[in-house]
């Protein structure tokens, strides 16, 4: 009886081993398989997203795998730079400029065809770069250079400013200083006369009239000519009429006019106005490489006659003018007053910046534009301008 028993719980443990030696099996089937499911679900899920990201490729999606493709030529694409870049400011000397866009350079000799608009934090100047040196400027603006070139094959006009233009310029200040009535050898001294038609004007309300022009000498039949800005404190008008977009550095001729002013007298000071490219939309009339090497905001010019010793007052168009006088608006006008001056706006750059947002705004680039640094954009920019 003993025996039996014995002989049946064997049998039974043999049976419960095996049972369980099945289940364990099962189960590493069951594991194993769904295992293989989870890899299979996942490589299913790959490949829809790899099908959908291949059927959605249109647009931005395209655009990038361009840009991608386009980082094998070198880092210097991305990271690109020129020999010639400012390390400080033209005007004020405020070292480390600020980077604001790429700008396309032209009749360059070398393989860089983008240079970049620069600006000041400190006077908020922004200025083309590479810049001219002084001697390449003198031959530009020579009478044998392009721009004397270009001003003796230009058709002769036919009119000039009338009086009246001039007084409406001077109204702001008409209380302190009547420009119809001058005072007995009152002198106005126009620095970039051109042709003269401002000095005729000035001639007209009874005004000495004097002018410095290197590119031509037509006004100077008619109108005493210097070649130089004298230091003497003897003139009661003196003229930028845009002239300091040119100079390489205009805070020094912005000097050199005050220090030719008596006491109360008045600089005319006329520039492109970067405030409203948003509106305007001529960009490459606010800066360029070329001609206009620096370009003005308000807040930038106000700054400048300040720290040249004047008071500035603007006389501009409204800003609110319609749109339709897009000429009139692409124009920037302060008188310059020899007194105790104001102080100027703070963060004077800040405008520049508000400038060229509402121009891309205007004028919307393409999205990597909107996204990649200024050396960056340049780098590209450049790489499809020598293709």
């Amino acid at each position: 009886m003993i025996a039996a028993l014995r002989v049946r719980g064997a049998k039974a443990v043999r049976h419960g081993r095996m049972r369980l030696s099945r289940a364990a099996k099962h189960a590493r089937r069951a594991g194993e398989a769904a295992r293989r499911g989870a890899a299979a679900r996942r490589r299913s899920l790959l490949r829809a997203a790899r099908q959908w990201v291949a059927a959605r490729r249109s647009g931005a999606q395209a655009a990038l795998a361009r840009l991608v493709r386009l980082q094998l030529v070198s880092w210097k694409t991305w990271w690109y730079s020129i020999p010639d870049e400012p390390r400080a400011c033209p005007a004020c000397g405020e070292p480390g400029p600020v980077l604001l866009e790429p700008l396309k350079l032209n009749g360059r000799a070398d393989c860089r065809r983008v240079g970049f608009v620069c600006g000041c934090r400190r006077c908020g100047l922004v200025f083309a770069s590479p810049l001219p040196s002084k001697d390449e400027l003198d031959r530009f603006y020579s009478a044998a250079g392009d721009w004397g070139q270009s001003r003796q094959h230009e058709p002769e006009l036919t009119g000039r400013p009338p009086s009246a233009y001039v007084r409406e310029l001077f109204q702001p200040v008409e209380s302190t200083f009547d420009v119809a009535r001058p005072r007995p050898g009152g002198r106005v001294l126009d620095i970039g006369c051109g042709a003269g038609e401002l000095l005729d004007a000035f001639q007209d309300l009874g005004w000495r009239t004097f002018g410095i022009e290197p590119a031509q000498r037509a006004a100077f039949p008619r109108h005493g000519e210097l070649m130089t800005i004298p230091g003497d404190a003897s003139f009661d008008i003196v003229v930028l009429h845009h002239v300091i977009e040119h100079v390489a550095e205009p805070l020094a001729m912005l000097r050199a006019a005050q220090a030719a002013l008596r006491p109360g007298g008045v600089l005319i000071v006329s520039v492109p106005r970067l405030d409203l490219v948003g509106v305007h939309r001529d960009f490459r009339y606010c800066i360029n490489a070329r001609g206009h090497l620096m370009s003005y905001t308000h807040d930038c010019l106000a700054t400048l006659l300040g720290m040249a010793g004047l008071a500035y007052r603007d006389i501009s168009p409204p800003i609110d003018s319609p749109v339709t006088k897009r000429r009139v608006l692409r124009r920037l006008q302060m008188l310059g007053v020899k007194e105790p001056r104001r102080p100027g706006p703070p963060n004077p750059l800040a405008a520049a910046r508000r400038a060229l947002a509402a121009y891309h705004r205007a004028e919307p680039p393409a999205w990597w534009q909107q996204v990649l640094p200024v050396r960056s954009r340049a780098g590209l920019l450049n790489r499809a301008r020598l293709r």
